[in-house]
């Protein structure tokens, strides 16, 4: 039972969140529910995500970085993540925010890149206590300098930083 709260949480916490963002322009399969990414999934996301979805793109770059995935490709799952960052996708932004907060897979830690999109990522997910919290954890750990370049730089910027990196 305690495995099944703990996905129903997890699906109430990603329904909330694209409920949040108004619509979705295609539907989601329900293996991304349980955390398991399929073949069959990628390709469906690979699709529209060439068309230029931002959901699908987004989901895409999750299944290429999902570590249970068995065709795991942090490149492609980077590139992804890019696209729908440079669409202004706020999910995206989030999780690229996550990855330069963090340091995760080829890219080096830079808080500033991080403030940057998760502060886009506020912009589009209004009233995401959440990402109000990142960003004042992150505010900790900065210089006023630093906060300040952030406040200056475009999220496009940092999500194209992702390309000198790899």
């Amino acid at each position: 039972y305690s495995e099944f709260k703990q996905y129903k949480e997890i699906i109430d916490d990603q329904l909330y969140y694209v409920d949040e963002l108004e619509s979705c322009a295609f539907i989601v399969p329900t293996s991304i529910y349980l955390m398991h990414f399929t073949e069959e999934d990628v390709l469906e996301y690979t699709k529209e995500a060439e068309k230029g979805n931002e959901y699908a793109q987004y989901y895409l770059a999750k299944a290429y970085l999902d570590e249970e995935y068995p065709g795991k490709d942090v490149e492609k799952g980077i590139y992804w993540l890019q696209k729908a960052c440079e669409q202004k996708n706020g999910l995206a932004l989030v999780r690229l925010g996550e990855i330069y907060a963090e340091g995760e897979y080829f890219v080096k830690q830079n808080l500033i890149h991080a403030y940057v999109c998760f502060k886009a990522a506020e912009d589009v997910c209004y009233g995401d206590e959440s990402i109000a919290y990142r960003l004042k954890k992150l505010e900790k750990n900065m210089s006023k300098k630093e906060i300040t370049a952030a406040n200056g730089m475009n999220y496009k910027d940092s999500a194209l930083a992702l390309s000198e990196q790899n």
